[in-house]
Parts: structure tokens; sequence; C-alpha cells
């Protein structure tokens, strides 16, 4: 098995969401030495909503409110110490008969104030240096990005022979990105391609590993991505529109264990304007990938990327076209020809901001939403960290993931059916396991 994990990033940054660390210190300050129900379900929702990307911005810029956090964690753990025992004589002290069930959530607010959100400080203090100007978009990202290698970290469980990073950024074509575009020469160092008004970029770092621990491939990619100085340069300007960021491990399956088979499989080595730049993550077999290349209609001049051994690049090949990626009915008529138990996410060039995200078969594909943004994920524990409520994709369906459905409900259609549903708020269904459970 594969795992695949990803979102798509904005600079929106949703205010609403804003709770107040000093309020709940106050009270926390003010209760008594036993916590009640109320106190504690209290303490659980803020944890939970705490995890936004505006509280977590102004718990980095400010060293006031990282130390009131700090002291709502030492409360916390000293109100909580003699109760924090597997003994079910403390139910006496709560007049419930659910102690258990408020011990966990006083474990999961202790762990989400305390391990989950001083790790991502942590990390996102990694890219930005000491006494360095840097934007709250900047943070924002950082932070979107530590949930997508946590979220991977976890995913290397179902295989971990390689591990790759894809960023697709998404640039207005304005006269000042059109000038740091070509002064960059971002052509000789990356996939990149201007289709009409967009610039569209392609950043991806591989690594491959037979042996190892788990996270080891991570930190290899970080490395290599916090050298890249382009890259890092163009998040902290802010000049993008949105960033699609997708990662994928894998389980080798077909195929050997080497650079050239490490998702995202790209169906160009360069790209060009005679068709599209497909970028595809898999998990699942394609059985029929022998007959998609024997079909596929080769261009003079275009620098394909080739290899017949690999079942997964024939999804890249079957959008090489003009149009397979801009209509619904190109969509559905190129998976429909899909044989196989397949889930996947495909990048075009032919329409940036958008991930096309399908299931075909049995394997397994997720989707996790919260205050800021869109997930997906293989498996349900791969979002957690950030959503508490998941969506498992229905069979034989796909979906456009859009920068501008961060707000509204996603659309899923059939792919061997005339299928249409939006998938609402409602139809989440709210994960009983939290991040400190796995």
């Amino acid at each position: 098995m594969c795992g695949i994990t990803g979102t798509i990033f904005t600079k929106k940054l949703n205010h609403i969401s804003r709770v107040d660390p000093y309020s709940i210190y106050k009270d926390l300050m003010d209760s008594g030495d036993v916590l009640t129900k109320q106190e504690i379900g209290k303490l659980y929702k803020f944890s939970i909503a705490y995890k936004s990307d505006i509280n977590f911005i102004k718990y980095f810029e400010s060293s006031d409110e990282r130390e009131t956090v700090d002291r709502i964690v030492k409360i916390l753990k000293k109100k909580t110490k003699s109760l924090l025992k597997t003994d079910l004589e403390n139910s006496k002290l709560y007049s419930i008969d659910s102690w258990i069930n408020d011990r966990d959530k006083i474990l999961d607010v202790i762990w989400f104030l305390d391990d989950e959100l001083v790790n991502r400080y942590s990390f996102v203090k990694k890219f930005i240096k000491k006494d360095e100007q840097f934007s709250r978009n900047s943070l924002q990202f950082f932070k979107t990005l530590n949930s997508i290698i946590n979220s991977i970290n976890l995913l290397e469980m179902r295989g971990r022979d390689s591990l790759g990073l894809c960023f697709q950024f998404v640039l207005k074509q304005n006269k000042a990105n059109l000038e740091w575009y070509k002064t960059s020469e971002i052509e000789k160092q990356y996939l990149s391609e201007i289709v009409d008004n967009k610039i569209v970029i392609h950043a991806i770092y591989r690594t491959f590993n037979r042996i190892g621990s788990l996270g080891e491939n991570s930190g290899i990619i970080l490395n290599e991505f916090r050298g890249d100085k382009t890259i890092i340069n163009l998040i902290n300007s802010g000049s993008f529109e949105s960033i699609s960021i997708i990662a994928h491990t894998r389980w080798a399956s077909v195929g050997s264990v080497n650079q050239q088979n490490i998702h995202p499989l790209v169906n160009l080595k360069r790209s060009t304007n005679q068709i599209p730049t497909i970028l595809s993550f898999v998990n699942g077999d394609i059985y029929n990938y022998k007959e998609i290349y024997q079909k596929m209609v080769w261009h003079d001049k275009v620098n394909y990327n080739i290899n017949e051994e690999i079942d997964s690049i024939a999804l890249s090949y079957l959008f090489s076209e003009k149009h397979t990626f801009s209509t619904l009915k190109q969509i559905r008529e190129k998976l429909s020809t899909i044989v196989g138990s397949i889930t996947g996410n495909l990048l075009s060039t032919e329409n940036p901001s958008k991930v096309l995200i399908f299931k075909k078969g049995s394997q397994g594909m997720f989707l996790g939403k919260n205050t800021d943004r869109f997930y997906f994920a293989s498996d349900a524990y791969g979002l957690i960290e950030d959503c508490n409520k998941v969506y498992n994709l229905d069979n034989n369906c796909f979906g456009l993931f859009d920068a501008e459905e961060n707000e509204s409900d996603l659309k899923i259609y059939g792919i061997d059916s005339s299928l249409y549903k939006k998938i609402k708020n409602k139809d989440y269904i709210e994960v009983t396991i939290s991040s400190r459970d796995v």
C-alpha cells in the first residue's frame, strides 16, 4: 500500500476562529481543585479551536501568549495529577459515569497544547531565521506544511520505500512576477510553464530508502527543501495565489525502488505548450497500464518521461492530451478506462489551483475539513491532527479540489455513473481517536 496526503494552501486567514487563551487561564485560576464535566468540555473545545491558523499565528508572534498557554497546561496537569490514573473511583468526584471519557479529554487537551503545539512551533521556527522579517502568510504556510509532514510520517506505516513531496505554485502573470520568473531562470530549475494569465511552478523533492525508521525520509526531504532558497524566498514573498501540497509514501509493488519510481510521476521531463504537464500520485494498481502506454499518442519534439515498467505513470499518460483535465466529461472518460483498484490525485498545468481526487475500487481516500481548508489522505488517521471530522470518499467517484472551495461544499461525481452530490458539513463523521491515540 502507498500513502497520499495533501491540501491546497491559500493566504486567506479565518479571523472568526480566534479563541482567547487568557480567559481560559483566568477561568482555570478561579476554578476549584476538581474540574467539572462542563469545565473539561470547555477546555477540550478550546484546545481543538486553538489549532486554527490565526491562533497559531498569535501563539507564534506573542511570547506572552505562549507563556499563558504553558501556564494553562501546568495548571491542568496540577489539578488532574491525582486524577489521571486508571482508577474508576475518580468517577465519584464528577457525579457522572463517564470518567474514562473525561480523562481522555484531559489527556488530549494536554497533548494538543503541549506536545503537539510545541512541536509545531519548533518546526516552523526552523524556517524563520532569528531577527528576520517574516509574513503571517509564511507562518500560515509552514504550519500547514507541518500538518502534511506529520500526516505522511503516520502514513509511512503503509509503506516507506520512498517519499515524494510536491508543491504546485500558481502566480498571477503580472509585471513583477513575470520579471522574477525570467531573471530567476525558473524554467531551467523547475517544471514550470506560463499558462494563459498564470505562472505555474512545480517544486518536487524525492528520496528512497529500503530500510530506516519512520519519519527518516521526511527529514531528508525537509533538509533538501530548506536548502532551496528560490522556493523558500517565493513562499516568504507571498507573491503566489495558491500552493497545492501533496506528499506520497510508497511501498514498491510494481517497478524498482529508485529515483524514477517516486511519486509524483510526471509525463514530461520538460514542460511544453504542446501538451499539459501532468503529475500523478497513486495508491493501488493499474492492471491495464501496458495497454494505456501502447495507445498513447506520442508527439514529436516533446520530451516525454518514458517508463514502460511503472504502472502508476499510466495515469499521467492518460491525461497528457489537451483539454482532458478541463471538463468533467473528459475526466470521467479517462478514469473509466482504468482497470484496477486505485485511488489517486492529479495536478495539471491545464487547470492549475485544482487537484483531481478520485477513488476506483477498494483503496481508501478520506477527506477532512477544518475552519481553514480541506485536506485529503489515504487513511483517516492521516487527517486527525487537524480535522476532527472526516468523510470517506464514495467508491467510483472523483472530485476537483479547488483553491476557492475551501469555504464551500466539495462536489463529487460518479466515474461510471451520472452521480452528482455535494459533501456538506453534516456528511462528515466525527472521529473517535485523536493524534495522541495514534
